[in-house]
């Protein structure tokens, strides 16, 4: 049984979202039927339109998000969850000044992201942090 600090993970840039992530739980651990993402999006950060084939939960622990389900709009504050079924077109943006941090649980050890009008133009990091 690992026991996993967060802290100790590598964090990585979303490549199609404005988000860093670190991978929590998933095959490389031996889990075997679901994976855990912890995510900050920072101000002005987003998650691209997506959908999974499986279920996925969000679980907001700090900051305030604007989350899109199905083409209906919600603000997601902390200490909120929201369950998203499976092909569920879902996207979020942090319209705050705070970043928001929260968890993401899939049921699957290796996850899919589909994009459903082919993937979105990839961020640029330089661009975004003033190093252009």
């Amino acid at each position: 049984m690992p026991i996993i600090h967060h802290q100790e993970l590598a964090s990585k840039r979303g490549y199609f979202s404005k988000v860093i992530s670190r991978d929590i739980v998933n095959a490389s651990v031996g889990a075997e039927a679901f994976t855990v993402w912890e995510q900050t999006i920072p101000s002005d950060g987003y998650i691209s339109a997506h959908y999974h084939d499986i279920e996925e939960a969000l679980i907001i622990l700090s900051g305030q998000l604007h989350f899109s389900i199905e083409n209906k709009e919600h603000i997601l504050k902390p200490n909120s969850t929201v369950f998203i079924p499976p092909k569920a077109l879902h996207h979020a943006q942090n319209l705050g000044k705070e970043p928001v941090h929260l968890i993401a649980i899939l049921e699957s050890s290796s996850p899919k992201v589909i994009y459903p009008n082919g993937k979105p133009s990839p961020v640029d990091w330089d661009a975004v942090e003033g190093k252009s």
